[in-house]
């Protein structure tokens, strides 16, 4: 296996305002939600309905959707290779904390099953 060579001119900056800092002023958790599947399995339209879900609760959110970063932060990086569930497997996470079938559970479902996960969790009440 050939070695890994780190770069030498990344320097990791130490952040004034924590996670506690966040949570405190935001009134809730903080949580990164990774939603993954293949191309066109409902990712993007799940993460949106979560995010209008917590949104309602008060909760502050973001969805960073793949399809927009191809077409904002990289779109000058030319044509992506090894494309998850194009050109590439698509690999399941191995110990995925919740596991919802877009193709079998309506979006109304899908996005109950997330927010259940996030109550038993604790990051949001009931």
């Amino acid at each position: 296996m050939a070695e890994t060579i780190k770069s030498t001119n990344i320097t990791w900056h130490h952040a004034d305002i924590t996670k506690d800092d966040r949570e405190r002023l935001n009134g809730h958790k903080a949580v990164v939600l990774w939603f993954t599947g293949l191309s066109g399995s409902g990712k993007s339209t799940l993460a949106h309905a979560v995010e209008n879900a917590l949104f309602e609760r008060g909760c502050r959110t973001y969805v960073l959707a793949g399809d927009n970063i191809r077409h904002g932060l990289n779109k000058n990086a030319g044509e992506i290779k090894e494309f998850t569930g194009i050109s590439a497997p698509y690999e399941e996470p191995l110990n995925a904390e919740v596991v919802v079938d877009t193709g079998k559970l309506s979006l109304e479902q899908c996005t109950e099953a997330v927010l259940k996960a996030l109550s038993e969790r604790g990051v949001i009440s009931a």
